[in-house]
């Protein structure tokens, strides 16, 4: 378990009036009770519920298993990435665009 200090350590320690004190502990005071997780009523569980059941929303796909590659040989890994991503060998499916031809080297004539 960590120390309370690691958790608090980015919070500011800022002085709060006693103006501003005061009807905070009012708010907490009146608002405290004992909680009883029986009588709670998750609203939005139930709306996700009504949602999936009208048909407004679909429920999420169960992503298959990813397999277990080793990590250490990362060319083996880009080679193999290359061959689901784009069904082939990187060679055989070379997207790039064709190189432009050059300026020729014969020099132009400027009009007189």
């Amino acid at each position: 378990m960590r120390k309370e200090g690691e958790y608090f350590e980015d919070i500011p320690d800022e002085k709060v009036t006693k103006d501003m004190l005061d009807p905070a502990k009012h708010i907490v005071d009146t608002k405290k009770a004992h909680f009883e997780p029986g009588r709670f009523e998750d609203h939005y569980e139930e709306a996700l519920k009504e949602l999936l059941q009208s048909g407004q929303i679909e429920a999420p796909r169960q992503r298959e298993p990813s397999k277990v590659v080793n990590l250490m040989d990362c060319g083996a890994l880009l080679r193999q990435n290359v061959r689901v991503d784009y069904g082939g060998t990187a060679r055989a499916r070379d997207h790039r665009a064709p190189k432009k031809a050059g300026r020729s080297s014969a020099r132009t004539k400027k009009a007189s």
